[in-house]
């Protein structure tokens, strides 16, 4: 993992980013406050910090609420952590909710960021190639 942590700092010299458009698959639960019913929804990430994370969902979360949000992956959760939503937009065509993580941040870091740091620079260095290309 310090290898890799490394590896990044060369990549973004001392200066990483606050936050990295990253698509990631998620299931999102909490209780409605209302009956007490436990919801899972299903969603993606829109970005993702070393903290926190814009998650599309279909059925949005009551602002101030705690979740539990796992990234998921065929064969089970990857992370799972409690996040604080911290604002929705309504948007029918994408919902989003905005998340502050407040359980589970060390695992989150460590898996879910810095994949999401790889992810970013992969695609950076495909722009680079394919502007060199039509160039």
């Amino acid at each position: 993992m310090l290898q890799q942590s490394a590896a990044l700092l060369s990549i973004y010299g001392r200066r990483v980013p606050g936050r990295v458009m990253a698509k990631f698959p998620v299931q999102a639960r909490w209780s409605e406050d209302s009956t007490g019913k436990e919801v899972v929804v299903s969603g993606d990430t829109e970005s993702i910090g070393q903290t926190n994370a814009h998650v599309y969902l279909r059925m949005l979360p009551p602002v101030g609420s705690v979740i539990r949000l796992e990234i998921a992956a065929e064969q089970g959760p990857i992370v799972e952590v409690l996040a604080e939503v911290l604002r929705v937009e309504r948007d029918p065509a994408q919902p989003l909710a905005a998340l502050s993580i407040i359980d589970g941040q060390q695992r989150w870091e460590e898996i879910v960021w810095e994949s999401a740091l790889l992810l970013s620079t992969r695609r950076g260095d495909a722009e680079e190639d394919d502007e060199e290309f039509l160039n």
